[in-house]
C-alpha cells in the first residue's frame, strides 16, 4: 500500500475505529492493522484502520478479534461495579486480578 493511499485514509477519517472518539487534530490519528504484522497481516486496505494513538498503543500486536472482546468485557466489568455501588473491596480486588490474568495470556498469543 503507498504512502498515497495511508494519506487519504487517515485524511478523510474523523473518529477512531475503535473507541469512536472525535478526532480533534491530525496528530491523533494514527493507522493500525486489525491483524499485526508481526502475527502475518498485509499491509492491505481491508486490514488497515484509522485510529487513535491510545487505541493503538494499547491493542499494540494483538489482533483485533481478540483485543475488541477484552476491551469489551474490562469495560462492561468497570460498569457492572460503578453500578453496584456498594461493593466489598476484596470482591474489587478479585476482578481486576482477573483481568490482570486474562491480559498476560493475551501478551503471550
Amino acid at each position: 500500500m503507498g504512502s498515497k493511499i495511508k494519506t487519504e485514509i487517515k485524511k478523510y477519517a474523523s473518529v477512531c475505529s475503535y473507541c469512536g472518539i472525535t478526532f480533534t487534530n491530525k496528530n491523533q490519528k494514527t493507522l493500525d492493522h486489525c491483524k499485526p504484522k508481526s502475527k502475518g497481516g498485509k499491509r492491505t486496505l481491508g486490514n488497515i484502520v484509522v485510529c487513535c494513538t491510545k487505541c493503538n498503543g494499547l491493542k499494540a500486536n494483538i489482533p483485533f478479534h481478540v483485543w475488541i472482546r477484552d476491551y469489551k468485557i474490562k469495560a462492561a466489568l468497570m460498569r457492572y461495579l460503578i453500578y453496584m455501588e456498594g461493593f466489598k473491596k476484596d470482591y474489587t480486588k478479585l476482578i481486576f486480578e482477573k483481568i490482570k490474568k486474562a491480559e498476560k495470556c493475551h501478551q503471550m498469543i
